[in-house]
């Protein structure tokens, strides 16, 4: 008698766990909080044939036309994307030379070799510089630049922020850089 029981205590066990996993019944997943995503809606268009290019942008980020030095920024108050026109006749690595020379002194500063990079058809450089200032604030800028087809004049295409930041920030500065159309 004690088998049969034992072997009906055993059944309805098995019965019972059986009956949970079929209705889902299962240790819940920890919660994991997520960093907050910036969004990616390009929502504004920025063109002007003078400057020789257009780029999308999103609405709620301020634009900066500096004429005077054919600069043009874009800001969420956190990072930077700013595109600027310049003029050599030396080419390329002269323009290279001056952007790493340019930096101001810093704290630290690293910056990596350059890279080809594409755009579209106009083949470039582009690197990253990693630095803090004096009160040890940390930033990335991501840098590109490449030709204008006709010449002389090249475009600094450069994504700068908040190292804690950047990677936050990286995937609408590389949709911006996608949306950037330079004309002929």
């Amino acid at each position: 008698m004690d088998y049969i029981y034992d072997m009906k205590k055993i059944l309805f066990l098995f019965i019972i766990v059986v009956f949970l996993t079929a209705c889902g019944v299962e240790k819940a997943a920890p919660k994991v909080e997520r960093p907050e995503q910036e969004d990616l809606s390009l929502t504004k268009t920025f063109y002007q044939q003078e400057l020789g290019y257009s780029i999308n942008y999103p609405g709620e980020w301020l634009r900066d036309d500096d004429k005077k030095n054919f600069t043009l920024g874009f800001s969420n108050g956190k990072v930077a994307i700013k595109i600027q026109n310049l003029e050599s006749e030396e080419g390329l690595t002269k323009i290279l030379e001056d952007f790493k020379e340019g930096f101001p002194k810093m704290e630290t500063l690293e910056i990596s070799d350059p890279q080809t990079y594409m755009h579209g058809d106009l083949e470039g450089v582009m690197f990253d510089a990693e630095y803090s200032i004096a009160k040890g604030e940390k930033f990335k800028q991501h840098q590109i630049i490449v030709p204008h087809p006709a010449g002389r004049v090249f475009f600094a295409w450069s994504y700068t922020a908040i190292a804690d930041q950047y990677d936050k920030y990286l995937p609408t500065a590389l949709e911006m850089l996608g949306s950037w159309d330079i004309l002929q």
